[in-house]
């Protein structure tokens, strides 16, 4: 008799238990989910403050900034890779991410090859890359 009182109670624990440990996770699911889209939010407002910047070269380092920022919250890459190292463990189907980081390789080795046009694809690029890959 006593065992059935200690397995019934021990039932009524475990459910205890499991009902609040599904609670914490859903609201821990919501809290993250906020979290990441005041990121996304918070990415995009630097680069709205970019765009308003008036010289290109300026331009382009906060861009470079951004994007290895970017990289290193979503993909886990470190700041201190070079794009052609991002550009290989990108998977096949991040075409945009991809490209953008063709690009800014591109331009960190010949710093003369910053135009208005490549700002704006860089731009570009990086608005798409924001809003399709949210901080995870």
């Amino acid at each position: 008799m006593e065992t059935v009182v200690y397995v019934t109670l021990s039932l009524v624990v475990l459910v205890i238990l499991v009902a609040i440990g599904y609670f914490l996770e859903a609201k821990y699911k919501k809290k993250l989910k906020k979290e990441k889209k005041e990121n996304n939010h918070s990415y995009k407002k630097k680069l709205r403050k970019i765009k308003g910047l008036k010289k290109q070269k300026k331009k382009f380092n906060e861009l470079n900034k951004l994007s290895r920022d970017f990289f290193k919250d979503v993909f886990g890459f470190k700041k201190s890779m070079s794009y052609s190292e991002m550009y290989k463990k990108l998977k096949k189907d991040k075409k945009n991410e991809k490209e953008l980081c063709k690009i800014l390789e591109r331009i960190n080795y010949d710093k003369n090859k910053i135009t208005k046009k490549k700002i704006e694809k860089i731009i570009s690029l990086l608005k798409k890359i924001i809003n399709n890959n949210p901080k995870e």
